[in-house]
Protein backbone atom coordinates (compact mmCIF):
# COMPACT_ATOMS: atom_id res chain seq x y z
CA UNK A 1 0.00 0.00 0.00
CA UNK A 2 2.74 2.39 0.99
CA UNK A 3 4.34 1.71 -2.75
CA UNK A 4 1.18 2.28 -4.56
CA UNK A 5 1.02 5.99 -2.39
CA UNK A 6 4.49 6.69 -3.35
CA UNK A 7 5.85 6.48 -0.12
CA UNK A 8 8.82 4.12 0.34
CA UNK A 9 8.44 0.64 2.45
CA UNK A 10 8.82 1.02 6.13
CA UNK A 11 12.33 -0.77 7.22
CA UNK A 12 11.23 -4.39 9.74
CA UNK A 13 14.89 -3.33 11.88
CA UNK A 14 17.38 -1.17 12.01
CA UNK A 15 20.59 -0.59 14.10
CA UNK A 16 21.20 1.54 16.78
CA UNK A 17 23.04 4.20 17.00
CA UNK A 18 25.86 4.41 19.42
CA UNK A 19 25.00 5.18 22.42
CA UNK A 20 21.51 3.63 22.60
CA UNK A 21 21.19 0.18 23.97
CA UNK A 22 18.69 -0.69 21.28
CA UNK A 23 16.06 1.06 18.85
CA UNK A 24 12.26 -0.30 18.51
CA UNK A 25 9.56 0.20 15.51
CA UNK A 26 7.13 1.54 17.11
CA UNK A 27 4.56 1.58 14.62
CA UNK A 28 1.09 0.52 15.49
CA UNK A 29 -1.00 -1.76 13.58
CA UNK A 30 -3.81 -0.18 11.11
CA UNK A 31 -6.89 0.80 12.00
CA UNK A 32 -9.44 0.96 9.10
CA UNK A 33 -12.04 2.15 10.92
CA UNK A 34 -10.90 5.65 12.57
CA UNK A 35 -11.07 8.62 10.92
CA UNK A 36 -8.32 10.81 10.18
CA UNK A 37 -8.82 14.41 11.67
CA UNK A 38 -8.18 15.64 14.98
CA UNK A 39 -8.95 13.55 18.03
CA UNK A 40 -9.81 10.60 16.48
CA UNK A 41 -6.49 9.39 15.85
CA UNK A 42 -5.58 5.77 17.23
CA UNK A 43 -2.50 7.77 18.83
CA UNK A 44 -4.76 10.15 20.95
CA UNK A 45 -7.45 7.09 21.46
CA UNK A 46 -6.83 7.64 25.33
CA UNK A 47 -7.39 11.02 25.57
CA UNK A 48 -10.45 12.07 28.07
CA UNK A 49 -13.56 12.86 26.07
CA UNK A 50 -13.33 16.22 27.58
CA UNK A 51 -10.35 18.50 27.69
CA UNK A 52 -8.50 21.07 28.98
CA UNK A 53 -5.97 22.80 28.14
CA UNK A 54 -3.14 25.21 28.95
CA UNK A 55 -1.89 27.62 26.06
CA UNK A 56 1.26 30.11 27.51
CA UNK A 57 -0.31 33.22 25.09
CA UNK A 58 3.22 35.14 26.22
CA UNK A 59 5.73 33.18 24.16
CA UNK A 60 5.92 33.14 19.96
CA UNK A 61 6.84 34.98 17.50
CA UNK A 62 3.87 37.18 17.16
CA UNK A 63 2.35 37.93 20.34
CA UNK A 64 -0.61 37.14 22.70
CA UNK A 65 -3.23 37.99 20.02
CA UNK A 66 -1.96 34.72 17.57
CA UNK A 67 -2.18 32.52 20.69
CA UNK A 68 -5.72 33.91 21.77
CA UNK A 69 -6.86 33.58 18.05
CA UNK A 70 -6.09 30.55 17.67
CA UNK A 71 -7.32 29.40 21.47
CA UNK A 72 -11.06 30.93 20.22
CA UNK A 73 -10.60 29.16 17.07
CA UNK A 74 -9.88 25.49 18.79
CA UNK A 75 -12.73 26.19 20.99
CA UNK A 76 -15.24 26.85 18.05
CA UNK A 77 -14.14 23.97 16.13
CA UNK A 78 -13.70 20.99 18.80
CA UNK A 79 -16.52 20.97 21.64
CA UNK A 80 -14.69 18.02 23.39
CA UNK A 81 -12.12 21.50 24.80
CA UNK A 82 -13.86 22.18 27.66
CA UNK A 83 -12.05 24.73 28.82
CA UNK A 84 -8.80 26.71 27.74
CA UNK A 85 -6.74 27.80 30.41
CA UNK A 86 -5.06 31.49 28.57
CA UNK A 87 -1.86 31.93 31.00
CA UNK A 88 -0.37 34.85 30.91
CA UNK A 89 -0.43 38.90 31.46
CA UNK A 90 -4.06 39.33 31.99
CA UNK A 91 -4.15 42.32 30.82
CA UNK A 92 -2.54 41.62 27.37
CA UNK A 93 -4.53 38.67 27.22
CA UNK A 94 -8.10 40.62 27.79
CA UNK A 95 -6.49 43.08 25.13
CA UNK A 96 -6.42 40.54 22.63
CA UNK A 97 -9.41 38.75 23.58
CA UNK A 98 -11.60 42.12 22.61
CA UNK A 99 -11.78 40.96 18.92
CA UNK A 100 -13.32 37.30 20.15
CA UNK A 101 -16.89 36.28 21.05
CA UNK A 102 -17.23 36.04 25.11
CA UNK A 103 -17.56 32.08 26.13
CA UNK A 104 -17.07 30.75 29.89
CA UNK A 105 -14.81 27.82 27.94
CA UNK A 106 -12.11 30.31 28.61
CA UNK A 107 -10.48 31.59 31.43
CA UNK A 108 -7.62 33.40 32.28
CA UNK A 109 -4.12 32.02 34.85
CA UNK A 110 -2.38 35.20 35.79
CA UNK A 111 1.68 34.92 35.19
CA UNK A 112 3.85 37.83 35.39
CA UNK A 113 6.87 36.99 33.46
CA UNK A 114 7.54 35.82 30.20
CA UNK A 115 10.30 33.80 28.60
CA UNK A 116 11.63 35.37 25.64
CA UNK A 117 13.42 33.63 22.27
CA UNK A 118 16.58 35.68 23.56
CA UNK A 119 16.01 34.26 27.30
CA UNK A 120 18.49 31.46 28.24
CA UNK A 121 15.93 28.71 29.34
CA UNK A 122 17.26 27.12 32.46
CA UNK A 123 18.59 30.44 33.65
CA UNK A 124 15.58 32.57 33.08
CA UNK A 125 13.52 29.84 34.83
CA UNK A 126 15.51 30.20 37.60
CA UNK A 127 15.71 34.05 37.88
CA UNK A 128 12.02 34.62 36.42
CA UNK A 129 9.75 32.99 39.04
CA UNK A 130 6.11 33.36 37.73
CA UNK A 131 6.59 33.10 33.57
CA UNK A 132 3.75 31.93 31.73
CA UNK A 133 5.26 28.57 30.48
CA UNK A 134 6.41 27.86 34.24
CA UNK A 135 2.39 28.61 35.48
CA UNK A 136 1.32 26.39 32.17
CA UNK A 137 3.32 23.38 33.40
CA UNK A 138 2.16 24.04 37.18
CA UNK A 139 -1.38 23.99 35.74
CA UNK A 140 -0.18 20.43 34.31
CA UNK A 141 1.29 19.09 37.14
CA UNK A 142 -1.51 20.19 39.52
CA UNK A 143 -4.40 18.83 37.44
CA UNK A 144 -6.28 21.69 36.08
CA UNK A 145 -5.03 21.04 32.29
CA UNK A 146 -4.86 17.64 30.11
CA UNK A 147 -2.54 19.56 27.87
CA UNK A 148 -0.18 22.26 27.08
CA UNK A 149 0.62 24.62 24.22
CA UNK A 150 2.72 26.86 23.69
CA UNK A 151 4.32 29.11 20.52
CA UNK A 152 7.07 29.99 22.63
CA UNK A 153 11.33 29.17 23.11
CA UNK A 154 11.29 25.47 22.23
CA UNK A 155 14.47 25.03 24.62
CA UNK A 156 12.68 26.57 27.39
CA UNK A 157 9.10 24.48 27.22
CA UNK A 158 11.62 21.21 27.01
CA UNK A 159 13.57 23.13 30.42
CA UNK A 160 10.32 23.69 31.91
CA UNK A 161 8.44 20.72 31.57
CA UNK A 162 11.53 18.92 32.64
CA UNK A 163 11.83 21.16 35.85
CA UNK A 164 8.18 21.16 36.54
CA UNK A 165 7.07 17.64 35.54
CA UNK A 166 10.39 15.79 35.68
CA UNK A 167 11.39 12.76 33.22
CA UNK A 168 9.77 9.16 33.69
CA UNK A 169 11.74 6.76 35.22
CA UNK A 170 14.32 5.47 33.19
CA UNK A 171 14.05 8.42 30.88
CA UNK A 172 17.19 10.64 30.81
CA UNK A 173 16.40 13.09 28.28
CA UNK A 174 13.61 14.43 27.03
CA UNK A 175 12.33 14.43 23.29
CA UNK A 176 9.94 16.28 21.42
CA UNK A 177 7.13 15.01 19.47
CA UNK A 178 5.10 14.51 16.71
CA UNK A 179 2.30 12.77 15.00
CA UNK A 180 2.93 11.28 11.12
CA UNK A 181 0.00 10.34 8.74
CA UNK A 182 0.74 7.58 6.77
CA UNK A 183 -2.00 6.06 4.00
CA UNK A 184 -3.08 3.38 6.75
CA UNK A 185 -2.63 4.74 10.23
CA UNK A 186 -0.12 7.64 12.11
CA UNK A 187 3.20 7.08 13.75
CA UNK A 188 4.81 8.83 16.62
CA UNK A 189 7.75 10.60 15.82
CA UNK A 190 10.44 11.53 18.63
CA UNK A 191 13.72 13.90 18.02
Amino acid sequence: AAQAAGLPAMRSACTAPSGLPKLRLLQGPANPHHQRSGLTSPLLANLHETMRIAVDVMGGDHGPAEAVAGACKALEENSAITQVLLVGQPATIKSALCAHAETDRLRIVPAADVLTMENKPVEALHRKKDTSIARAVALLKEGEADALVSPGNTGGIVAAATLGLRTIEGIDRPALAAVIPAPANEFLLLD
